[in-house]
């Protein structure tokens, strides 16, 4: 592979007066990146210099420098806005060494690291699942949308203008190149149709344009030709292989344009759930008026159906109903003797049944008193959840100095105990108020005598 060349002969100078170049990293179509430093804040940049279009006549140069130096304050104000772009510290305007050329150039942060095409190349046939993939990308994202909020589309959105970022701690992805030159090009072609340039041309990646940018009859050029790319790169993670084969750009522009062609998860063999399915044939659409408006609308509207599918896929929990059982065990209330048989209450399947919360103790395991049912006061069930059994005055006075709507229903044999406690109390009761009353009348009586 040959080197890249010193196109504008700027190695070795310095821009703006503090930002120094040293070498050549890249050459393309449209721009040469070189290695920079910035000599105040001592830190490494990249100088994205512009290829301008050749023979333009004068009065063509001052409108599209101009245009670009505008361009560049709206990417300066995106990146300082979000997270998931490449900074861009500076725009400037050179001369070039030979002072045959002007150079419009972008100051942007260094970035150590690799493109996302190049991690998917070495991680080919490996899927991801799309809650993963999801949250990777909410930072690209949130970039596109506030893109499209401030009218910039990317217009080349791939693999390749995604950067997986290794400068910090944790990997991150930084949305690489929106096409500033887009506008060059617009304001060149009003100047010169048949213009040499190498600036300009429409050089997207064929493997993820969407159809209107192959023929203009479907449809503008738009925030919704970024939704189409986006939504093909998830699944070319999700996949772990390119979505559109296609070996060149005749056949990437037939593919993208067939709609009997729609590359949906469920058509390239991917296991989705219904909601994340038709959000993607939606964003996958031939027609941008069919697809969702910006990559705001598409995240949040994926985000949505993943929690639905989430949620459908997720056990219900079995209800329960109460019925009596066949065996005829003998239920003790607390502090009671044998009784005679007596139906115990189990759980089958259709009204819920009380829930209990364990509160541990030290080595006992006692339901909490807030959600204990009346059925398993009465029944005797802390003796059974581990917990000594209480004696019969406590569990009297526990039972029935609740409330009357959670006291049990004694019904058939269940009253016996209870009743008999009733009239015991009764009668100690009755016995009581006797004695007081002889009391009276004997002290009364001594009291007459010993006036009398």
């Amino acid at each position: 592979m040959a080197e890249p060349r010193d196109a504008f002969g700027l190695v070795g100078t310095t821009l703006a007066g503090k930002y120094r170049v040293d070498h050549v990293v890249s050459e393309a179509a449209e721009s040469v990146i070189y290695r920079g430093l910035d000599t105040e804040a001592d830190e490494a940049v990249a100088i994205k210099c512009l290829k301008l279009v050749r023979g333009l006549p004068h009065q063509a140069v001052e409108p599209l420098l101009r245009a670009f130096q505008e361009e560049g304050k709206r990417r300066q104000l995106l990146s300082d806005e979000s997270h998931g772009m490449a900074g861009v510290v500076f725009t400037g305007i050179e001369m070039s060494a030979r002072g045959d050329a002007l150079v419009p150039y972008l100051v942007i942060e260094w970035l150590e690291g690799g493109t996302l095409a190049a991690l998917l190349e070495a991680h080919r046939n490996e899927p991801k699942p799309l809650a993963h993939v999801v949250a990777r990308f909410d930072a690209v994202a949130e970039t596109l949308a506030l893109a499209h909020a401030r009218g910039i589309v990317h217009g080349d959105l791939s693999p390749r203008s995604i950067f997986v970022a290794t400068n910090r701690h944790a990997p991150e992805l930084k949305v690489l190149d929106f096409r500033v030159t887009r506008s060059l090009g617009t304001h060149a072609a009003k100047f010169q149709k048949r213009a040499s340039t190498v600036a300009y041309a429409h050089d997207a990646a064929p493997s993820h344009s969407a159809p209107e940018q192959f023929d203009g009859r479907v449809g503008p050029v738009g925030p919704a030709s970024d939704v189409y790319a986006l939504a093909l790169i998830v699944l070319e993670v999700m996949r772990g292989e390119p979505v559109n084969p296609g070996r060149n750009a005749v056949d990437c522009s037939r593919q993208a344009l067939d709609p009997a062609h729609r590359p949906t998860p469920r058509a390239l063999g991917l296991e989705v759930g219904d909601e994340v399915e038709a959000v993607f044939v939606r964003a996958l659409a031939r027609s941008p008026e069919e697809r969702p408006e910006d990559a705001g609308e598409f995240w949040g509207m994926l985000k949505h159906a993943l929690a639905a599918d989430m949620e459908a896929l997720r056990p219900k929990p079995h209800t329960t109903a109460m019925m009596p059982s066949k065996e005829k065990t003998l239920a003790l209330p607390f502090g009671a003797g044998p009784r005679t048989s007596a139906p115990r209450i189990h759980a089958s399947s259709q009204v819920p049944q009380p829930k209990t919360r364990t509160v541990r103790l030290g080595s006992l395991a006692l339901p909490s008193p807030a959600t204990v049912s009346p059925m398993q006061a009465y029944d005797g069930d802390f003796a059974t959840a581990g917990g000594p059994r209480p004696s019969s005055t406590e569990a009297f006075r526990g039972l029935w100095m609740r409330p009357r709507a959670q006291r049990p229903v004694a019904v058939g044999q269940h009253a016996a105990p209870l009743l008999k406690n009733r009239w015991l109390t009764a009668a100690w009761w009755v016995a009581v108020v006797l004695l007081v009353i002889l009391l009276a009348i004997a002290a009364f009586r001594l009291y007459q005598l010993r006036t009398g």
